[in-house]
Formats: C-alpha cells, structure tokens, sequence
C-alpha cells in the first residue's frame, strides 16, 4: 500500500492544483454577482461607502473559493485514481483502490501491475481540464465588478448626479422680469431692471425727484419712494411718477384774498392752515402752503418729517431718502 501512496501524491497535487482553479473561478463569479449588487444597492440609497462593496467582494471571494473546493472539487483516491487512468491505465488504479483491502493473491498481482503502469506516467502529463465556461464567465464579471466599483464610486462621491437627481430631477427654475422706470421729473437710483426667480425678492431701488420735481406715488399705488417687492410672482412694471413744483417771482399775485393774516397761519405741524387748494404756487410764503394749485406739499412731506422725529429720538439715524425729502421740503418753503 506504501507504494500506492506514493504514486497517489503523486498525482494528487496536480489534480488539486486544478480544483483550487476550478473553485477560484466559481468563487469569483459568486462574488461579483455580491459585488455588483452592493454597488447598485449603495449608490441608490445615496451612502458613499463603496468600500463595504470592496470588501464584501474579497470576502466572499475567499470563502466561496474554500467552501467550494472542500465541499466540491477537493480530489480524492478515487477521483485521483480515475483521472490518471484516462491516460492509458485502462481502470488499472480505480480497480487498484476498490480493491485495497483484498489480500488475495490475484489482487496483490494487479496492484503490483497498476502500479507499475503509473509509474511511466508523469504527473505534467495529466491537463488541467478547467473549461472556457467558467474562464469567460468569472473574467465578464470580474470586469463588470470592477467597473461598478469605480462607477458608483464616482457617482457617489459627486462625479455625475445621484439616483434621487435621476428620478426626482431638481425643477426648472421659472424667472420673471421687474421693471422700475421713471417718468419726466426724477430718476431711479438702484437696479431699474431685474430679471429674478419667481417668488423670490427684488432689491431696493428709490425713486429721487430732480430740482424743481417731488416724488408723488408709483403707477400701482406704492406711496414711498423707496421700494422693494416680495415674492414676486410675475413681471412687473411700474413707473415712479413726479410733480413740477411751480415757483412764481411774486405769490401775491396768486394770493387769495380770503386766506387768513399773517399772524394766523399755523407753524409746521400744520396747525390754522388754509383749506386744501386754497393756493398755488411753488414758493413758500405765509400765507401760501399749496402747490401748483392742487397738491398740499405740507400733506405730503409731514410724514416723512414726523417719522423722522421719531427715528431721532429713538437713537436712530434719519434715512437718506427721508433726509433728501425733509431738506427739499425745507429748501423749498424757504
């Protein structure tokens, strides 16, 4: 029997050899279907961990790899036994170990007989019968395994947009125009044309009126002359709309006669003024509040004036719009 196991290593090593190769193979196939579908599986939840996929990849690689060669293509006597005697042995050694225990005379004569046959044999001459299946198959995803692997990777680490941005693309963003133009008598100061996503904000913009024009009110009612528009849903368009403020070298001419003496007209909170319209003119004089003959000026700027007495004595600072309005106001009833 010594010499059985002599020739059995001798072959036993070749023929493990090929089933180490076959159990690599299918082990790989096994874990690059694992690997594959980690990869998908992390890139659509969004986790940038494609190291677990790695990693799941080798392990199962190595563990598929054993469990299969233990458990499958492990050789033993009598597979070894059958392989060599495809080369010519004619069943002499699979006959050889049915036989082992048999101590009879015509049995040691046919294991002297095989062995002496195995012996011309050497073990380079026994191929490694693998097969292209499992070659061409393990290699096709080995490479598909790979490139998941350097795909989603980059994928997950912002190189192309996500599954989320796949399937729920970011909305296209809706944008409307706003539009501030000045009529005859000022300018706008700020950006006079915008162009803004809808439902967002402009930025400010004011309404300054030049010499001899005061700011009156905007085309769509706004009363200030600075402004700035909130959610904006639409394009907008609106003109800052100013008066000529007329000055006359002599207001008497224009004075009415039954406007009440100088010692009757109130200071500047308003107090025993005329009745609105009762004049017309651009420069102040005692007995004269109303411009152009239609608009009370002293109506239009005492807000700006009163708001301004609040802001100072709260510890504030006056506006420079406001300011700009007060010192015209001032300059002009001088």
């Amino acid at each position: 029997m010594e010499e059985f196991l002599k020739i059995y290593r001798k072959f036993y090593n070749r023929i493990a050899l090929e089933s180490i190769l076959k159990s690599l193979l299918i082990g790989t196939i096994i874990s690059s279907v694992v690997g594959i579908i980690l990869s998908i599986v992390l890139y659509l939840l969004g986790l940038n961990m494609i190291w677990v996929a790695i990693t799941a990849f080798v392990i199962a690689d190595i563990i598929a790899t054993i469990v299969l060669y233990l458990v499958k293509y492990k050789p033993d006597e009598a597979s070894v036994a059958r392989r060599v005697d495809l080369e010519g042995l004619k069943e002499r050694l699979i006959t050889m170990v049915e036989n082992k225990d048999d101590d009879s005379f015509m049995a040691k004569l046919q294991r002297e007989d095989a062995i002496r046959s195995a012996e011309k044999i050497k073990e380079t001459k026994l191929k490694l019968c693998i097969g292209r299946k499992p070659i061409i198959a393990s290699s096709v995803l080995l490479i598909f395994t790979v490139a998941s692997f350097i795909t989603f990777g980059i994928g997950l680490n912002g190189g192309f947009p996500s599954f989320d941005d796949i399937i729920t693309p970011e909305p296209e963003i809706e944008y409307v125009n706003v539009a501030y133009f000045e009529n005859e008598g000022g300018r706008i100061d700020g950006e006079s044309y915008q162009i803004l996503a809808k439902g967002s904000s402009t930025s400010e913009v004011l309404a300054v009126a030049d010499d001899g024009y005061m700011f009156e009110i905007w085309s769509d009612g706004v009363t200030t002359p600075n402004r700035m528009d909130n959610d904006v849903q639409e394009n907008l368009e609106v003109f800052a709309i100013f008066i000529e403020i007329n000055e006359i070298e002599d207001p008497s001419e224009q004075m009415d006669p039954n406007l009440p003496s100088d010692g009757d007209i109130g200071g500047i909170d308003g107090e025993g003024l005329p009745p609105h319209g009762a004049g017309a003119a651009g420069k102040y004089e005692e007995y004269n509040q109303v411009i152009d003959g239609n608009t009370y000026y002293r109506d239009v700027y005492k807000k700006y004036y009163e708001e301004a007495i609040k802001i100072l004595n709260a510890g504030g600072e006056i506006p420079a719009y406001m300011r700009e309005i007060i010192e015209q106001y001032f300059g002009v009833i001088k």
